[in-house]
């Protein structure tokens, strides 16, 4: 499948692990064995709360089925990636933590080799601690408004950045190409999903034993 709901039924052998998050009071864990360093990782909340859902809105120009992704990250190690947070900026995060209240869907650049995808990894690692852009994310959602008043929203400095501008810069520093071709900046979750660049990863959940 390629969108993992907390819903889904688990298959496959049985696992066992020590540091599994929200995974343990579900039985379940997603199969990271599957998920490579570089993939993406969106999240769809599965009751959006308030800044959630202005992040929906905000992408109200793509089809439903991309606009519900309101968070992306990047692999690095199985379950752990790299994301950018409103208070903790770019960071390590761990898929486990994530997957009782979100959907879930990876992505992987198809045309790139495994080495240039851990290479995508490796870059966005290397933006840890970097601070998060407010004023990025609200360029992003006042975009429309600003071109209709003829004007280009100011995305902030390159020492600030959002989660899926955290992603597209990767892609930018290893292939020199942009991942989402309307633009550099003005990147949002749901475009990682609708962008050709990126294919589907079959995932699904495995039983957990602890």
């Amino acid at each position: 499948m390629s969108i993992m709901s907390p819903g889904d039924a688990a298959a496959g052998l049985p696992v066992s692990w020590d540091k599994v998050g929200q995974c343990r009071e579900m039985g379940k864990v997603p199969d990271v064995g599957l998920i490579e360093p570089g993939d993406v990782i969106l999240f769809s909340p599965v009751k959006p709360n308030l800044m959630q859902k202005t992040i929906i809105r905000t992408q109200n120009t793509l089809a439903p089925s991309h606009r519900a992704w309101t968070h992306a990250a990047i692999a690095f190690d199985g379950g752990r990636m790299v994301e950018a947070l409103t208070k903790k900026g770019v960071c390590c995060g761990t898929i486990f933590d994530r997957c009782r209240d979100f959907r879930i869907k990876v992505r992987r650049a198809h045309s790139l080799n495994q080495l240039d995808r851990m290479r995508l990894a490796m870059d966005a690692m290397s933006a840890i601690t970097t601070n998060y852009s407010l004023k990025h994310a609200l360029a992003i959602g006042f975009s429309n408004l600003f071109q209709q008043m003829g004007k280009e929203p100011f995305y902030g400095k390159d020492s600030h950045i959002v989660c899926s501008q955290l992603i597209s810069n990767a892609y930018m520093n290893v292939t020199g190409q942009k991942l989402i071709s309307s633009s550099l900046y003005r990147v949002t979750p749901g475009q990682l999903d609708s962008t050709k660049n990126l294919t589907d990863v079959t995932i699904g959940w495995r039983p957990l034993t602890v």
